[in-house]
């Protein structure tokens, strides 16, 4: 019988096996999780494609998909489905990419990741540094809005609003058009 560690470090991943499935430690936990489902894919491109042209080519931050690593210090390396890294000086910090560089997480849910994108990778964001993640439910077509310091989630049915810093104006993203842009089709 194998024996796993107690506690996993992020450098332990580099053995994982390329399965298709997300391999993360936080906190020193070992999560791994099956791949992403067809209308999980469909709503974390929409949000990025939003985010994306909301930056620009501004010298503000990079949106960035999964699979790619952030990590904060040897105990956490994680797979936020979609990030937005903010620029230092005018350009993007070293990767792999800190918690603390991060302006935005967002976790879209599937029916094997609800509760560890809910408790654990929300928590780890939070604690982290980031100042702001989004849980996104494509089954209710809602957003758990947690920030810095919130114990309960603000709930986004209608509209969704992110200011950037260092952009004049904020993004506002229509969660009915961008829920049936996603599941055109299906």
């Amino acid at each position: 019988m194998a024996t796993h560690p107690k506690v996993w470090t992020a450098d332990m991943l580099d053995d994982a096996p390329d399965d298709g499935r997300r391999w993360e430690v936080i906190n020193g936990r070992l999560l791994v999780t099956p791949g992403p489902d067809t209308p999980h894919q469909l709503a974390a491109g929409e949000f990025f494609v939003r985010l994306s042209v909301y930056f620009g080519r501004t010298a503000q931050a990079r949106v960035v998909m999964s699979p790619s690593d952030i990590r904060s210090g040897p105990l956490t390396r994680m797979q936020p489905d979609i990030y937005v890294v903010a620029f230092c000086d005018g350009k993007l910090p070293a990767a792999p990419f800190d918690l603390a560089e991060l302006l935005l997480t967002i976790e879209v849910i599937s029916p094997s990741s609800a509760r560890p994108d809910r408790h654990i990778r929300r928590a780890a964001y939070l604690e982290g540094g980031v100042p702001e993640c989004w849980i996104v439910d494509p089954k209710k077509r809602h957003i758990e809005r947690w920030r810095t310091g919130d114990t309960q989630p603000e709930i986004v049915t209608d509209e969704i609003m992110f200011q950037a810093p260092g952009i004049d104006h904020p993004l506002i993203i229509s969660l009915p058009e961008l829920f049936a842009d996603a599941f055109y089709g299906l």
